[in-house]
């Protein structure tokens, strides 16, 4: 259907017959994992993105929930860690997760999401707020 790139849970049925068949039609395959309720382990947070590279994605997406401050800092540190050998999006939803959206591109992940209008996910920026965020990055990182 030209697609350039297909979002595919990490508990779809049959996940790695899928991600083969999206893969052999030479579109890029991200395998997403999200929870809800919190953010977990950095060590079991690795262990997913392990999963998700041995099931054949292209990208991995690890999506929690900031319940603290500090699941921010966990989710940027595996960005930090892993994307040095893969492609990795991953942040924290959530009021508090809001930080973890807009830095982890900083460090590492290969994007980040933003709403092309009215924010539809708690801690979600819209794009002409996250832009103006990173126009102000750029200018103090140039000072």
């Amino acid at each position: 259907m030209g697609a350039e790139m297909v979002d595919i849970e990490m508990s779809a049925k049959n996940l790695r017959d899928q991600v083969q068949k999206i893969r052999e039609r030479g579109v890029e395959c991200l395998i997403s994992y999200h929870d809800f309720k919190g953010t977990p382990p950095l060590e079991e947070l690795r262990t997913i993105v392990e999963k998700e590279v041995e099931a054949g994605a292209n990208i991995c997406k690890v999506v929690t929930f900031a319940n603290q401050f500090q699941d921010n800092l966990t989710t940027l540190r595996l960005v930090s860690e892993l994307s040095r050998n893969n492609r990795v999006v991953c942040f924290a939803m959530g009021k508090l997760g809001w930080v973890s959206r807009i830095v982890s591109p900083l460090v590492g992940a290969d994007f980040t999401y933003a709403a092309t209008d009215k924010a539809v996910a708690s801690g979600q920026l819209e794009a002409d707020k996250l832009a103006a965020i990173y126009k102000i990055i750029e200018e103090a990182s140039q000072r």
